[in-house]
C-alpha cells in the first residue's frame, strides 16, 4: 500500500509522460498542497512542452513579480529552470499590448531581476535604450526625470550585476556615459 501512495505523487511522469493535461492536474494538486518543489517541477515541464497551456499561471507570475510580494507563486518561479523563466518572460512581453513605456520597462526589469544571467543582459540594455529614446522624444530638458531615474536606479545596477562592465567596450562606455 505504501508504494501505491508514493507512486501516485509522480504518476504524471511514469504513466502519461507526454500528456499536458495530466501534468497540469499534477501541477494544480501540488499547488493546492503548497508543495513548492513539485509545483515548480510540473510548471517547468508544462512551460517546456507548451507555454500556452499555462497562460493563466504565467499571468499570475507577472503580477507577482511586479507586486514584489513574497508569494507562493513567486517562490515557484524562482525554482524554475533559467530557460523556463526566460520563456515566461518572453511570453508575457509578447502577449501584453496595453503597456506604456514605463510599465513595459518595469515588467522587463521585474523579470530580469530574477534571471540575472549574462546571456540576458541584452534585454537590460534594450530597456535602457527604450528609456533614452522616450526621454529624447519627450524633450526632457531636466537631467533629473523619471526616465533617468529608472535607468540610473534600476537598469544600470542590473546591467552591472548581470555582466562585467568593461570600459574598453564601446557599448559599456556609452552606457556609463549616459548615467
Amino acid at each position: 500500500m505504501a508504494s501505491d501512495s508514493e507512486g501516485s505523487n509522480s504518476s504524471h511522469e511514469s504513466d502519461f509522460p507526454q500528456s499536458s493535461d495530466i501534468l497540469y492536474v499534477s501541477y494544480r494538486r501540488a499547488y493546492a498542497r503548497n508543495d513548492l518543489e513539485e509545483s515548480s517541477k510540473c510548471l517547468g515541464e508544462l512551460i517546456e512542452k507548451s507555454i500556452e497551456t499555462v497562460n493563466q499561471e504565467v499571468e499570475k507570475i507577472a503580477e507577482t513579480l511586479c507586486s514584489e510580494s513574497n508569494s507562493f507563486m513567486r517562490k515557484i518561479f524562482e525554482l524554475l529552470p533559467e530557460d523556463a523563466k526566460y520563456k515566461v518572460m518572453l511570453n508575457v512581453i509578447q502577449n501584453i499590448t496595453t503597456l506604456d513605456c514605463f510599465e513595459y520597462c518595469e515588467l522587463m526589469l521585474a523579470f530580469l531581476k530574477h534571471i540575472p544571467s549574462p546571456k540576458y543582459v541584452k534585454h537590460a540594455y534594450d530597456v535602457n535604450e527604450i528609456l533614452v529614446l522616450y526621454e529624447k522624444n519627450c524633450n526632457m530638458n531636466d537631467p533629473i526625470n523619471h526616465y533617468r531615474m529608472i535607468s540610473v536606479c534600476h537598469v544600470f545596477p542590473l546591467i552591472i550585476q548581470m555582466s562585467q562592465v568593461d570600459m574598453r567596450n564601446e557599448r559599456d562606455f556609452y552606457f556609463l556615459q549616459q548615467a
